[in-house]
């Protein structure tokens, strides 16, 4: 039996927490990370950027994003929601 796909709101999720834990990173390690395609994380990141949850920058002539300070604080909810569920 396979398990229920995640739904678009995990997801961003999880590229939310990825991008906490590494500060910036390139949408390649994203992807390694979240093991999304990357037709989905172009998507999202755009999405994530729009909501003023993630922020696009150029770090030695590579474009890495990270997390907003509001990006951060939608993580840190949801990781502790997360572990407060039964």
């Amino acid at each position: 039996m396979h398990s229920p796909k995640p739904s678009k709101l995990e997801l961003y999720i999880e590229i939310l927490k990825a991008l906490q834990q590494h500060k910036a990173s390139k949408p390649v390690d994203i992807q390694e990370r979240t093991n999304v395609d990357d037709e989905f994380l172009e998507r999202a990141i755009a999405f994530l950027q729009k909501q003023n949850l993630v922020e696009k920058t150029n770090l030695k002539n590579t474009t890495v994003y990270k997390n907003t300070p509001r990006g951060e604080r939608v993580t840190n909810d949801f990781v502790s929601q997360s572990q407060d569920a039964p």
